[in-house]
């Protein structure tokens, strides 16, 4: 799991190196991380000084130096759509259905008609 990294001259530059998979696996080996909430709303910007940092049978420390984070969203673009799916396709049944039911009513309008011509 350390491969490459035990030993190595430059252990951030050799970590650094590594794919974000193997990185997480070591850190995930090594460390619990606790992301403790906020208590304001920060957006999107990460607190670092809301990250404590443990190691099992140790006390938390808390995470003196801003540590660089991504976030990185994974999810694909029509996934936040979905929700507005479901309506649109009831809305676009409804107005099928709105138009079929309109031009059935209007050839029963021109059928009656035409029954009181003949009858008058």
């Amino acid at each position: 799991m350390v491969e490459g990294i035990i030993g190595a001259k430059d252990v951030r530059k050799a970590f650094g190196g590594l794919d974000l998979g193997r990185q997480r696996t070591i850190v995930d080996a090594l460390l619990i991380v606790t992301v403790n909430p906020a208590a304001t709303n920060t957006g999107r910007r990460l607190d670092t000084s809301l990250i404590d940092l443990g190691v099992e049978g140790r006390p938390v420390i808390g995470v003196a130096a801003p540590l660089p984070v991504e976030i990185i969203n994974t999810t694909q673009w029509w996934v936040q759509w979905l929700p507005l799916a479901g309506p649109a396709f009831v809305a676009i049944g409804v107005l099928v259905g709105v138009i079929l039911c309109n031009r059935t009513n209007q050839e029963w309008a021109m059928k009656a008609t035409r029954c009181r011509a003949i009858s008058w």
